[in-house]
């Protein structure tokens, strides 16, 4: 997500780079041609520069780079209270903290907006239409 609003971001500013050398024609030339032109330009440098704010795509990636930290730090955890449970050396609240915290995080991950759609075509292979 963060790579394609970086890549919006790129195509906004070449957009509005080329607007920027075709209004020089324009000023020059009175074709409607070169009028539509500069129009399109605009327009398209506009609608790349919008596009991943309305879709949320950084905020997003930004998130998920918060979660994927927390997932680290959770796998470990979760190994210790498996390791634990196996040698009957934890008691009940720990575990379930440790499931709890765990359920938090993937809460988040499952808030995330726009998710992923490979990762909701695999976790839901009927779903796909």
């Amino acid at each position: 997500m963060q790579r394609r609003a970086d890549g919006y971001a790129i195509a906004a500013a070449f957009l509005s780079i080329a607007s920027l050398a075709i209004w020089g024609i324009l000023t020059e030339s009175n074709s409607w041609w070169a009028k539509m032109l500069a129009s399109v330009a605009a327009f398209a440098a506009a609608a790349a520069a919008i596009l991943p704010r309305v879709k949320n795509h950084a905020e997003a990636a930004g998130k998920a780079r918060q979660l994927a930290t927390q997932y680290g730090t959770i796998k470990g955890r979760l190994v210790d209270a498996q390791v634990w449970s196996s040698a009957n050396v934890a008691e009940d609240t720990a575990l379930r903290q440790v499931v709890e915290d765990f359920e938090a995080i993937k809460t988040g991950k499952d808030s995330l907006v726009p998710y992923p759609k490979r990762y909701i075509d695999e976790r839901h292979p009927d779903a796909k239409g």
